[in-house]
C-alpha cells in the first residue's frame, strides 16, 4: 500500500508518515480526486525546519532573548 500525503497536512504529520513508511519521499495528492500534485521528502522538511529555526533565532535576537552566550555546561552531549 502506498502512503500518501495531502497538501493541507502539517510538517509533523508528514515526517511521521515518512518515518512509519520507511521511505524518503511521499506522493502528495488532492483529497478530492487523488490527483498527484507533487512529492515531499525529508530534504524538503529539513529545509522548512531550518528556515523556521532561523526565523525564530532572528525574532529572539530582536526581542533580546538570543543574546546570552551558552556556557559549556549548557551544551547537550551526544552519546
Amino acid at each position: 500500500k502506498v502512503t500518501l500525503a495531502y497538501p493541507d497536512e502539517y510538517l509533523e504529520g508528514l515526517s511521521d508518515k515518512l518515518l512509519m513508511a520507511n521511505v524518503s519521499h511521499l506522493p502528495v495528492v488532492t483529497r478530492e480526486g487523488s490527483l498527484l500534485v507533487g512529492y515531499v521528502g525529508w530534504k524538503d522538511l529539513m529545509r522548512v525546519r531550518s528556515r523556521k529555526q532561523a526565523e525564530e533565532r532572528e525574532r529572539s535576537t530582536l526581542l533580546g532573548f538570543g543574546t546570552r552566550r551558552r556556557k559549556k555546561d549548557d551544551a547537550v552531549e551526544s552519546l
